[in-house]
């Protein structure tokens, strides 16, 4: 098998439709199908299930989606690391986070990093909260800071702190003059929410306005990205429900805690601990320190 097999095997598994794979690949669809026939016979099973209306993965088909993203990670890992070596580095440390919560953390604790560590390879990726565990035990990073801290034989954690939701309202809103309002108060309001990006926190804001409130959510708008949410709301366009930890990014929204008690959201760094390095372990005493420092503020609870 080789890895060219196996990167068009994976567009085939993720897209489940051969003519978006072979747009993906920039090929045409014989030959990929070839190739994937190719693949079958090489291995004696069959990967797909393929009708003329669907195509979908076999049993063995999901296990070689899982074992081949792995594969392809360590062979770029392998390609990264021989040219990080080339540099005069010595180790490549890869850590995912979630961008809102990161922008003071990240700064305070890699400049103390630095000075002990000058010679390891700092390697970022933008984290999707929902992706962590994945990221983790797919082994497609070493460290990841988020929301919802996996858990796992493999995966250790450390909390920082504990959030709670909060209205994001447009600045001129009537109920911004109060210091707390009722969930109840949102129940005739249009809502935008953070679809892609947060679903986990989508689906909190759902069952809140559910539990405390006695209503379901009108739903306006489900935005792709975070930010784009936070700009309609500031535009006057509807109102929406967010991590209290929001309120650390200058948005041009109001935000406004709740009388009622939300549900509770843990953030903290996870990592795997058979990838314990000195180095890894060098990064979390400086993110645990820079967040011990006050380099992320606790979300306020009035105004």
């Amino acid at each position: 098998m080789e890895l060219r097999e196996l990167r068009y095997f994976i567009a085939v598994a993720e897209e489940l439709n051969f003519s978006a794979a072979a747009k993906r690949l920039h090929l045409s669809q014989p030959p990929l199908t070839a190739a994937i026939k190719k693949l079958e016979a090489e291995l004696a099973v069959r990967l797909f299930n393929r009708t003329s209306r669907k195509v979908e993965l076999t049993e063995a088909g999901a296990h070689l989606l899982a074992a081949g993203r792995r594969l392809l990670n360590h062979a770029r890992q392998v390609a990264d690391g021989t040219r990080v070596y080339g540099q005069g580095k010595r180790e490549v440390l890869r850590l995912a986070f979630f961008i809102l919560v990161t922008r003071d953390i990240l700064p305070m604790a890699l400049s103390r990093f630095r000075k002990n560590f000058p010679n390891v390879y700092l390697e970022f990726q933008h984290l999707r909260p929902e992706d962590a565990e994945k990221i983790l035990t797919d082994d497609l990073a070493d460290a990841v800071i988020a929301n919802h801290l996996p858990t796992g034989e493999l995966l250790a954690s450390k909390s920082w702190l504990r959030t709670s939701l909060v209205a994001a309202l447009p600045p001129h809103h009537p109920l911004t003059v109060n210091k707390k309002i009722s969930i109840a108060d949102l129940r005739d309001e249009q809502f935008i929410l953070s679809h892609d990006t947060a679903p986990q926190l989508t689906q909190k804001a759902h069952q809140f306005c559910r539990a405390a409130g006695g209503f379901e959510p009108r739903i306006k708008q489900y935005c792709s990205e975070t930010l784009g949410a936070l700009a309609l709301v500031a535009a006057g366009d509807g109102v929406s429900i967010f991590d209290s930890s929001i309120e650390w990014t200058r948005t041009g929204a109001t935000f406004i805690p709740f009388k009622e008690p939300t549900p509770a959201i843990q953030w903290g760094v996870a990592w795997r601990r058979d990838k314990e390095t000195p180095a890894l372990r060098g990064l979390l005493r400086e993110l645990n320190r820079a967040f011990a420092g006050g380099a992320i503020k606790q979300p306020r609870q009035g105004r």
